[in-house]
């Protein structure tokens, strides 16, 4: 897609842990103010293209460039470009699958021995807390959004990519897979790997 006024910019960037070529040749640019959702399955690189922006991970070959900047190796110009680009993890895998209830009461179970009806609604009350807090996080970024914030964001969370990004970057095997708006890649996906994936999370 073409970009206005980028921000940050990927360029042939590749990356391997041993012999796995985790980013293989990701060209991705961000224009100042976009919100980037990145979705894929878990293994596509996501996380580790996020990290090299910050420079948490380092890459082979290739460029980064925030504002048209290199991004610096070390000293203290990294640590201004890391006070600048802030990083939030998010692991809403675990609340994708169903199974999570009986994961949390499984535990509960078997190490407070309690009965299986009130370990049940013990994991309800806690998972509803927890969901209140992923809400209130969504909540926050897409204000910050609106307030004109760039991000770049993982998430398995397909409601807030939906509804909060400018792009959907799909990734798998190390590659940019797709790169649309969020409304064509969700309700009609190019590629095999994007219908493929998406008719497994959206069946949870």
């Amino acid at each position: 897609m073409a970009v206005v006024d980028p921000l940050i910019e990927l360029r042939g960037v590749n990356k391997h842990f041993g012999t796995l070529h985790v980013l293989q040749s990701i060209d991705l640019t961000v224009g100042r103010g976009e919100v980037v959702v990145v979705i894929g399955p878990s293994g596509s690189g996501k996380s580790t293209l996020c990290r090299a922006i910050n420079r948490l991970e380092s890459v082979e070959s290739g460029e980064i460039l925030i504002d048209g900047q290199p991004l610096p190796e070390e000293g203290k110009a990294l640590a201004r470009l890391r006070a600048e680009v802030g990083m939030v993890f998010q692991s809403f895998n675990l609340f994708a699958h169903k199974t999570v209830l009986a994961n949390v009461s499984l535990a509960q179970i078997k190490v407070r021995k309690r009965k299986k009806e009130d370990a049940d609604r013990r994991s309800r009350e806690l998972l509803a807390r927890v969901g209140e807090m992923i809400n209130e996080v969504l909540e926050v970024m897409q204000q910050l959004a609106r307030d004109g914030m760039t991000m770049v964001v993982v998430t398995h969370e397909m409601g807030f990519a939906r509804s909060a990004a400018n792009r959907v970057v799909f990734m798998a095997d190390g590659r940019i897979v797709e790169d649309r708006a969020p409304e064509e890649f969700f309700t009609a996906p190019r590629s095999e790997r994007a219908k493929d994936f998406l008719s497994k999370i959206l069946k949870h």
